[in-house]
């Protein structure tokens, strides 16, 4: 019996041990296959940019190989990191040991990674100076480190610099720095972070832990190939020093001997390069006729970025850049004319989701669009997207096609609703206010994910009450009483569907009254008044009835509410032009007067009610 148990006992720990195994496979299938495709959507979409160009600007297309170039060698070097990983798993590692210079293998990364840097404020120093420091390692492995170290560092360095220097140390050994003025790591998390099994969730750079095999691989290539790598000081928000320690070539070694001879021959413009303190990218050609718009692009991935400059490139826009949420933030503060912003959801600090929601307390959904790019699509990941106010969404990696054209809709849309808002004083004298367009459109939009039908119908209702609205004088138009009651039901639908049954609408009309002629738009302000200061002010809403009845020769219009009422001292000045309150109903008490010399009867009581009505005189039929 007692074999049986620790039969099974072993059973359940081999079991839990696979179900580990196969957790951290997983994990690393889904980090580095994420680490191949936005590099792989770069160079696609850089490709087909140079493609698509009808002016084939030498400098840009050149700017662009390279950048090819770049994002391939850090493909390669991600390949490089797995192969060489499963390599020292199996003991099967060969190592190449050489003596060469640290100077040039320095530069040659440096060069390479030139076009990954996510602004020109970012100088790459190689402070390492020319045939002085000699190791004997593996050279391909070295660069391999130092590689994984710069991308580590330009990851999280907004600005300020990532510099190398070299020191012999214990007369054997060179020290090779490298430090960066980047966000820092917690001194809580500096003994996890080469390794390869920590939890991805921790928030150890400020929000996101270093994706990939890199850090955990650098350290065991520096071991094999008779070296070390470790965090010599980090600090949050001042930046980081590793250091990667290295054989000293002996100086007896031909090949130091070599070099030392010819050393003073090397040419002063080569020299100059090398030791350049601020090796830099030619900045992005950017055309401002001061008739583009501004598109504001928000990603912490320089190759990312990168791809959308080159989409919109020589287009009808002028990109703004921003590489952190805190930074879209001040540019969108900044630049009050930025037409859209294309924003990534991943991000340190700040996620998407916060800098769209901190956006939407500032722009209407429609005042300032805004199209989350992400990697992530789930119905519950599309869902937050849109409950953080984003108008759309896009997945990674995308077609720049798609990308544009729905750009395009959106700035569409955006322009339409500006032209409208143009209109904003003949909306105030119609009473079709912008935040009920804002509701409107917002309600529609977050039922196009949930009821398409409905969607589809409030679409109608819509289009009908902007018809309707937009086909109007209201200074001088009469209408049939007939068309303003089917406007009013338009709108009663569309806040129907708003505020659900907290709203309850009676219509009690008098067929016969339908064909006699009305000023334009004097009766859904009424309605809307009631809504928006008796009920919705009240947390079970309540009731408004319509009546519309012939009366001696009068059609007497009631619009009746069971909300929160009006005290007596403000029901004195609701149509008292001298006091700037609830301009709507003046507008249409205003225009009553102007027609029939009389205006609008409101009674009203505090926590009863109120009561408008509307006499207009049987003369006016048809």
């Amino acid at each position: 019996m007692k074999q049986h148990i620790n039969a099974y006992n072993k059973i359940q720990t081999i079991n839990s041990d696979l179900i580990s195994l196969d957790k951290l496979r997983n994990e690393f299938l889904i980090s580095t296959s994420h680490e191949f495709k936005t590099p792989l959507h770069g160079i696609i979409n850089i490709a087909q940019a140079i493609l698509n160009k009808n002016d084939r600007n030498t400098a840009k297309v050149d700017e662009n190989l390279a950048y090819i170039i770049s994002t391939t060698t850090r493909l390669s070097s991600l390949v490089n990191d797995i192969i060489d990983f499963q390599s020292i798993q199996n003991e099967e590692l060969k190592v190449n040991k050489e003596v060469f210079d640290i100077n040039g293998v320095v530069q040659a990364v440096f060069d390479i990674l030139a076009y990954m840097r996510k602004n020109e404020e970012i100088q790459l120093i190689n402070s390492v100076p020319i045939g002085e420091y000699y190791v004997y390692t593996d050279e391909n492995r070295f660069k391999q480190i130092l590689f994984n170290l710069i991308v580590n560092s330009l990851k999280y360095t907004e600005n300020g610099f990532i510099q190398i220097k070299a020191d012999v140390v214990e007369k054997n050994y060179i020290n090779i720095t490298i430090e960066d003025t980047g966000i820092g790591i917690d001194e809580k998390y500096h003994d996890e972070i080469f390794e390869r099994n920590i939890d991805i969730d921790k928030n150890v750079f400020n929000g996101i832990f270093p994706s990939g095999l890199g850090l955990s691989i650098s350290k065991l290539l520096a071991s094999r190939i008779g070296g070390e790598l470790y965090l010599k000081w980090s600090e949050l928000d001042k930046g980081s020093i590793f250091v990667v320690k290295m054989p000293k070539a002996n100086d007896d070694s031909d090949v130091v001997r070599q070099e030392l001879d010819i050393k003073n021959n090397i040419t002063t413009s080569r020299s100059d390069e090398k030791l350049s303190t601020n090796i830099l990218c030619e900045p992005t050609e950017t055309k401002n006729n001061g008739e583009k718009l501004k598109i504001l692009l928000v990603d912490d991935d320089v190759c990312n970025i990168k791809v959308l400059q080159e989409i919109f490139y020589d287009s009808d826009y002028e990109t703004l850049v921003a590489y952190n949420g805190a930074n879209a933030l001040e540019l969108v503060k900044k630049h009050k004319d930025i037409s859209i912003v294309l924003l990534d959801v991943m991000m340190p600090g700040l996620s998407g989701y916060d800098v769209c929601k901190r956006i939407r307390k500032e722009y209407k959904l429609f005042e300032l669009p805004i199209l989350l790019l992400t990697v992530r699509s789930t119905p519950d990941d599309i869902a937050l997207g849109f409950e953080a106010g984003a108008n759309d969404f896009l997945t990674k990696p995308f077609n720049f096609m798609e990308l544009k054209a729905r750009v395009t809709t959106l700035q569409k849309m955006r322009i339409a609703v500006r032209e409208a808002l143009k209109m904003e004083t003949v909306f105030l004298q119609s009473q079709i206010r912008p935040h009920f367009l804002y509701n409107s459109l917002s309600v529609i939009v977050s039922l196009c994910y949930r009821d398409g039908r409905k969607a589809g119908e409030l679409l109608g209702e819509l289009s009908k009450y902007l018809r309707f609205a937009f086909d109007i004088d209201p200074y001088n138009s009469f209408i049939s009483l007939k068309e303003e009651i089917s406007f009013v039901r338009s709108y009663v639908k569309l806040e129907k569907a708003r505020f659900g049954e907290r709203l309850e609408f009676e219509f009690d009309i008098d067929e016969a009254c339908l064909q006699n002629t009305i000023p334009a738009l004097v009766i859904q302000p009424l309605v809307e008044n009631s809504i928006r200061h008796g009920l919705v002010k009240r947390i079970s809403g309540g009731r408004v009835k319509i009546s519309i009845k012939k009366s001696n020769d009068y059609i007497k219009i009631v619009i009746q509410d069971d909300g929160v009422g009006i005290d007596a001292e403000k029901l004195k000045g609701l149509l008292d032009d001298s006091i700037s309150i609830n301009s709507g109903l003046k507008n249409v008490n205003k225009r009553l007067i102007n027609e029939y010399g009389y205006g609008i009867i409101i009674e009203s009581k505090v926590g009863q009610g109120t009561t408008s009505t509307i006499n207009i005189p049987l003369k006016l039929n048809i």
